[in-house]
């Protein structure tokens, strides 16, 4: 029974019922392949998520929580567009970029910024 091998398309025997591969190289240059697309494909979203974390954490410091006008925190570089689940304040979920919660107020143009320590 031949297989044929998933990256270069040629038929080899299967030393094992599990092996897909002709060699493991092969398989090593097809998964690496793998990610690297995947990597591609979420890097419009993650280029800027990673960005904002990385700004939280320089303005934050130890601290754990801080208000902020929001016209300094665009100015600074955060994208409030970008985030990466939603975490609960009271009843109510508000945008967290990892483990910064962004709290914003529809009649107020400052911030509230908050450290979460559930991780």
């Amino acid at each position: 029974m031949k297989r044929k091998d998933p990256l270069t398309g040629e038929e080899f025997e299967p030393k094992k019922r599990s092996q897909k591969f002709a060699c493991p190289a092969n398989r090593i240059k097809y998964n690496n392949k793998k990610a690297n697309d995947l990597r591609i494909e979420r890097s419009y979203i993650e280029a800027p998520l990673n960005k904002n974390h990385k700004l939280l954490k320089q303005l934050m410091g130890s601290k754990k929580e801080d208000i902020f006008d929001s016209n300094y925190l665009l100015g600074y570089g955060i994208n409030f567009n970008v985030f990466n689940h939603y975490f609960k304040v009271g009843e109510r979920p508000y945008p967290s970029v990892y483990e910064f919660t962004i709290i914003t107020t529809a009649n107020s143009s400052s911030v509230k910024i908050l450290r979460n320590d559930r991780l």
